[in-house]
């Protein structure tokens, strides 16, 4: 697991943003407040917040500046704290993961969010009377370890069989704010996927709107009245076993529909490894005897960086999750795991 802040880029530089019982305190720097800003648009504009949710917190004075309520059009000044009151302190919403369940591995975590290595093979929610061992429940058994109440947030979601890097939130105002920077595009995913043969071209942009197969439950197919959809792919490298082609890929996504990148990766005939619902028909799973090489478990696909500006620290996090040790060994076979570093694999 590696952990990188970059220089300054963020919005907020030098703000003060800490959690204050239930309430979200802010002391803001000179460099943070715009000549003449207003309360209500510097809380949107500073913290990502949107519009009808400022509205809304003004509207029940639960902005506090200094010791009386705020107004929204007042000026922010410098140095003059500002408070967020409630909707920390929240009930998890799901039960904590039972007794003997795996505690959640933190690539990293502070007072306002989480990110998790997320193992392949587990739900990252489900209905609790059905799915009482899912990512959300151990994140909660991981708060209630911590002896703090936060609701459960995850900003994004994986496929049950995907492994990697999950982003939650620990409180709503970080929530609203990361939501906001997925929707401006401005977190960035990227997986590793290990497909059947060599894309043509090696390095490209799959840009095709993703629908609903309504003749097998479950499944997503190209479809020009679907959601539009994009993936970057790039080739980094191919390697051969038991006759077959296999090519590593590098995808970065511009949207996130369900199933998006193995729909996509399917569709130019480049399906998944392991992948029982988009790889139908292919042959080479059934030599793995002779390869001496273990069974996928689930699709090979992983969520291996996620890079994004904290709403708060204004620098650039970026983290990055181990491979699976599965996975690790065919790209070994494959002599493709050095393109991803010696430090990305559990080997």
């Amino acid at each position: 697991m590696n952990i990188i802040f970059d220089s300054v880029s963020g919005v907020v530089r030098s703000v003060d943003v800490r959690i204050e019982g239930d309430s979200l305190f802010v002391n803001p720097g000179s460099r943070d407040v715009l000549p003449g800003e207003m309360l209500v648009d510097w809380l949107q504009r500073a913290f990502y917040l949107p519009t009808g949710f400022v509205r809304y917190l003004l509207q029940n004075q639960r902005v506090v500046v200094g010791h009386r309520i705020g107004e929204g059009r007042e000026q922010v000044r410098p140095g003059r704290g500002i408070r967020l009151t409630g909707d920390v302190v929240v009930q998890p919403g799901v039960p904590a993961a039972p007794a003997g369940a795996p505690e959640i591995i933190s690539l990293f975590e502070d007072e306002h969010l989480l990110v998790v290595d997320k193992p392949n093979g587990l739900l990252i929610h489900g209905e609790p009377e059905r799915e009482s061992d899912t990512l959300d429940a151990r994140v909660a058994a991981h708060y209630e370890s911590q002896g703090i109440l936060r609701r459960v947030l995850h900003v994004h979601r994986l496929d049950k069989d995907t492994s990697g890097v999950v982003l939650y939130a620990k409180h709503a105002y970080s929530g609203r704010a990361l939501d906001a920077l997925v929707r401006q595009k401005q977190v960035a995913r990227t997986y590793l996927a290990l497909v059947y043969g060599r894309p043509y071209p090696a390095e490209g942009t799959l840009d095709a709107a993703i629908g609903r197969d309504r003749h097998v439950a479950g499944r997503y197919r190209i479809h020009r009245g679907g959601l539009a959809a994009r993936t970057h792919y790039i080739t980094l490298g191919t390697g051969r076993l038991a006759g077959q082609s296999c090519s590593l890929l590098k995808c970065q996504l511009e949207t996130g529909r369900t199933h998006q990148i193995r729909v996509h990766l399917a569709s130019i005939g480049c399906s998944l490894l392991g992948d029982p619902l988009y790889g139908v028909g292919q042959p080479f799973d059934t030599k793995l005897d002779s390869i001496g090489l273990p069974q996928w478990e689930g699709q090979a696909l992983h969520a291996w960086r996620l890079a994004f500006v904290h709403p708060y620290a204004g620098r650039t996090l970026e983290v990055v999750s181990r491979l699976p040790w599965f996975f690790a060994q065919w790209l070994s076979a494959l002599k493709l795991l050095d393109l991803v570093g010696e430090d990305t694999s559990e080997v």
